[in-house]
């Protein structure tokens, strides 16, 4: 294995054959007598190649072994949310980084544009609402943005339903009273 790296190096740093490196990597970092260094040297080198696929399925399986890796998790979550397209990948990988960090507004924006992608509506609305909770969510805003699929009919749309939820949830819940409601007239649909 020790001459195996010592190969992969030259290779990669002295000879400018990345590609060579790699399959020697792949070998140490798939031996019995891999490390840290030798997997962590790998997913680099596979980083620098662009081999998205791979890079995901070799961080997922070290994320089995150490699955308190936030960063770890968050670069799955990037990878399989970009590059490789697969929103319920990303919405695991996602999932994974909010139970370790329950605040981080990043694995909520990024649990967010996964679950509406799937389509997963629940999810969606459960994310807002803990985004609302956590003040990252400006309640106007989000109330302006539901006020203006109304009004272009779109009632039933599940951006209008993820908004809704929270909303009255949130909002409709502390509004004792009489709300009266303007409706402009014209073409300004601001």
């Amino acid at each position: 294995a020790a001459l195996e790296r010592g190969l992969a190096a030259i290779f990669r740093d002295r000879l400018g054959r990345p590609d060579r490196a790699l399959a020697l990597l792949r070998r140490v970092a798939d031996g019995h007598f891999a490390n840290a260094d030798d997997r962590a040297a790998l997913l680099d080198l596979l980083r620098a190649r662009g081999a998205h696929g791979e890079l995901a399925d070799r961080l997922a399986a070290q994320l089995r072994e150490t699955p308190e890796d936030v960063r770890g998790w968050q670069e799955l979550a990037t990878l399989r949310e970009e590059r490789l397209w697969d929103p319920s990948g990303a919405a695991e990988a996602w999932r994974a980084v909010a139970r370790l960090e329950p605040n981080d507004l990043a694995a909520l924006a990024g649990l967010r544009r996964a679950a509406g992608r799937t389509g997963d509506a629940r999810a969606l609305a459960a994310v807002i609402e803990r985004e609302i909770a956590l003040g990252s969510i400006d309640l106007a805003s989000a109330g302006r943005r539901l006020g203006r699929l109304l009004y272009e009919g779109r009632w039933f749309d599940p951006q209008s339903l993820m908004l809704r939820e929270p909303l009255l949830r949130w909002v409709g819940s502390a509004v004792t009273g009489t709300v009266t409601v303007r409706l402009r007239r014209g073409d300004d649909y601001s």
